[in-house]
């Protein structure tokens, strides 16, 4: 079980460094696109559409690097309030509330992207690109997430991890 685990972290984390490379890919393609359209004025075609495919690449593949790290928005009002048992009953249910809900996205994702393929779809752009290309970021990013989720929730099933990280327990005064 730990070396799944361990796998699956080695996956987030390579997610985590792909997102960052796009991120860095973006940032040149629009010095690229401001440079080439307003100071040499000439027309861009490509930069806007692959940029755009990239942005929604950034959220999808580095979503199991964040669930990784837990740098994601965790409101814990509600098992502020609770008992250690009642954080851990939380804790799973959105575990595997969240596991279900990204295993359909990658689901319908997969499919998205496979009748893109087979189709042979392309983008209406002058480019013309294969949009099973940038399509395929919905299964991937999102089955890595689910297989994620997976792991927090084995983890905290077995023990391995504090529901809700980062929680200080009270002390009585």
């Amino acid at each position: 079980m730990a070396g799944f685990i361990r796998l699956l972290t080695a996956l987030a984390n390579f997610c985590g460094f792909i997102a960052v490379t796009m991120v860095i890919v973006v940032m040149l393609l629009l010095c690229q696109y401001v440079l080439q359209n307003y100071v040499f004025g000439q027309p861009t075609t490509w930069q806007n559409e692959i940029s755009t495919y990239l942005m929604i690449s950034i959220a999808v593949i580095g979503a199991p690097y964040v669930l990784l790290t837990r740098g994601h928005i965790c409101i814990n009002v509600v098992p502020e309030h609770l008992s250690r048992s009642g954080r851990r009953a939380v804790s799973v249910f959105a575990s595997l509330f969240s596991l279900a809900f990204c295993l359909l996205l990658a689901l319908d994702g997969f499919d998205l992207w496979l009748e893109a393929f087979r189709e042979g779809w392309v983008s209406d752009m002058a480019w013309g690109l294969p949009l099973w290309v940038p399509y395929l970021a919905l299964p991937f990013g999102l089955g890595v997430l689910s297989l994620q989720y997976l792991a927090d929730l084995l983890s905290l099933l077995l023990g391995h991890e504090a529901p809700f990280p980062g929680h200080s327990e009270k002390t009585s005064p």
